[in-house]
């Protein structure tokens, strides 16, 4: 792999400064050598460099169950409405909950009142659709 890196990132600058002409023998001729389909190849000479190796996807997020609960009981009583809106929500509503406690009109879940959904609002849902079943 790291012979074909290396002749991606010579062959991209011929590729870059030639012709269009020269460009389809270039191709043609780097899809032999490396065995990569023509479109693949054409791709990567255009981006010059062999392949954009992203790191590990990360692991799904753990709530513990008190905040697992929190969040269904603010889910639910949101009328079940998507990650993407109950995010902006949520300190809104932890927050009168726990105005009702503090006025004692009951417990709607256990919680210190310390929820995060995480940076974007996909990962509210998957614990939420655990509810469901």
């Amino acid at each position: 792999m790291a012979a074909r890196d290396k002749l991606v990132a010579v062959v991209a600058d011929r590729y870059a400064r030639g012709d269009r002409d020269e460009q389809g023998l270039i191709l043609d001729e780097f899809a032999a050598v490396t065995g990569y389909h023509r479109k693949h190849a054409m791709r990567l000479l255009r981006a010059g460099q062999m392949n954009r190796r992203w790191g590990p996807r990360p692991g799904r997020r753990i709530y513990d169950e008190a905040v697992r609960e929190a969040l269904i009981v603010v889910w639910e009583a949101s009328d079940r409405i998507c990650g993407k809106r109950l995010r902006p929500l949520l300190p809104i509503l932890v927050e009168r909950r726990g105005r009702q406690r503090r006025a004692g009109r009951g417990n709607i879940g256990p919680t210190d009142g310390n929820i995060s959904v995480g940076p974007y609002s996909g990962t509210a849902p998957p614990v939420m659709w655990a509810a469901e079943r």
